[in-house]
């Protein structure tokens, strides 16, 4: 089995965000618990805001997630595996081979003067379209470009023309 693509270190990521959500909501438990033991408004105001955080944060983490590839793989009879982070585990997703298909580039801003690059993908097992991430720092393997070549080539395009652009490259 060959990785085609990794998004290296977003598993972990995750995990560790959840950990930390999972230990914000303990203490808004705790916050609430005090407060309603010894009749305390600001500690039952603390408890609700960390545990309501806590709430929205798991919510937040769970839908961006929910369609992010982490690690696709390639098997010697063309079959690939995406793999999905889960809050209590991973996703892995099989198809044969032709069925990830309707392979698309898309940018999206992603702050100021700031864009994230992407490829999405339809999946037969999944209700909504896989994203693939193109971060500097991911290597584009040649598997990848098995996959999506046309897609991959408008990223190329797109690339070259913002390291080079026209008026630098006239001048």
């Amino acid at each position: 089995m060959t990785v085609v693509y990794e998004l290296r270190g977003y598993m972990r990521r995750q995990a560790i965000s959840l950990g930390l959500i999972a230990v914000i909501f303990v203490y808004g438990l705790w916050e609430l618990f005090n407060g309603a033991t010894r009749a305390d408004t600001i500690a039952l105001l603390f408890g609700l805001v960390f545990v309501g955080g806590a709430a929205y944060a798991f919510r937040q983490i769970t839908n961006d997630a929910r369609d992010q590839v982490g690690l696709l793989e390639m098997r010697e009879d063309g079959s690939t595996i995406a793999t999905l982070w889960r809050p209590f585990g991973v996703l892995r997703l099989q198809a044969q081979p032709g069925e990830l298909n309707d392979w698309s580039y898309h940018v999206k801003p992603a702050g100021r003067a700031m864009k994230k690059r992407y490829l999405q993908a339809a999946h037969p097992k999944h209700p909504r379209r896989l994203h693939v991430e193109l971060r500097p720092d991911v290597v584009i393997t040649d598997g990848l470009r098995e996959l999506a070549p046309e897609a991959l080539a408008e990223y190329d395009e797109a690339i070259a023309a913002v390291r080079m652009p026209d008026d630098v490259a006239n001048r």
